[in-house]
């Protein structure tokens, strides 16, 4: 039942560790050239990706349940079994989140800056981050979709990065995006018996439990999401700018 959770965990913390020892022996550069700090304004930011990211699936699951497309169940006997599923989870999706955000933001990001202009560089990024997910979205019948949303997570986690100079907030939305849809589709997926289920109709506004964002309804949670983002450093820039 776990080994799912603890292959996605090991393969993807080898693959971190490649990527920080290729880019010690090339460039010779630490951890804290990937911009990943622990500090208090790190954790802080941590935890706001962390916010963002269950807020905003939850807000695709609420906008396919209110369509019609998706229901929820609950069993409380297996909470049990839950939590420590969502534990193994949580930590195989911080090791996802930490390879593809130290080599996508991490590196190409901020070598792209150093050569191209930053409109241009966040669009490489997110058009390389979007088109690796081509073979994992192809099973989807609107794959270019989720191909699109892709891009656009690409752009947002992009851009995050470059105003908070940070990796950490886009880590932790990169983790909680990808865990909470595993765990809400684990029965579907698997057939673990887990305590909260959400069961959708796989179509063009819900994608597919492999895909769900090729479905319309995360490009609306993005859309959302965008708008945070383009608020919360509006509102930050509009300060830095009347202190000076």
């Amino acid at each position: 039942m776990y080994s799912n959770a603890i292959s996605i965990g090991i393969s993807n913390f080898i693959l971190f560790l490649v990527v920080l020892l290729i880019r010690k022996i090339v460039h010779k550069e630490g951890i804290k050239d990937f911009l990943i700090h622990v500090d208090k304004r790190g954790l802080k930011l941590l935890l706001e990706g962390i916010i963002i990211g269950i807020i905003g699936f939850l807000i695709y699951t609420l906008i396919v349940y209110l369509f019609g497309e998706g229901t929820y169940s609950y069993e409380s006997s297996t909470l049990k079994k839950s939590l420590l599923l969502f534990l193994i989870y949580g930590i195989g999706f911080l090791a996802v989140a930490l390879f593809e955000e130290s080599l996508f933001r991490g590196y190409i990001l901020q070598k792209l800056l150093k050569k191209f202009s930053m409109t241009k560089s966040i669009i490489i990024s997110a058009a390389i981050f979007g088109s690796i997910h081509f073979f994992e979205y192809s099973s989807s019948y609107y794959f270019w979709i989720g191909l699109i949303n892709a891009s656009i997570i690409g752009i947002l986690l992009s851009v995050i990065t470059i105003k908070t100079e940070s990796l950490m907030m886009a880590v932790g939305f990169h983790l909680t995006w990808n865990l909470t849809q595993r765990i809400l589709f684990l029965n579907s997926l698997f057939k673990y018996n887990v305590s909260i289920n959400f069961k959708i109709r796989e179509g063009l506004l819900s994608g597919t439990y492999f895909v769900p964002e090729a479905g319309l309804a995360v490009s609306s949670v993005l859309l959302i999401i965008s708008l945070y983002i383009f608020l919360r450093f509006r509102h930050k820039e509009k300060k830095v700018i009347k202190m000076e």
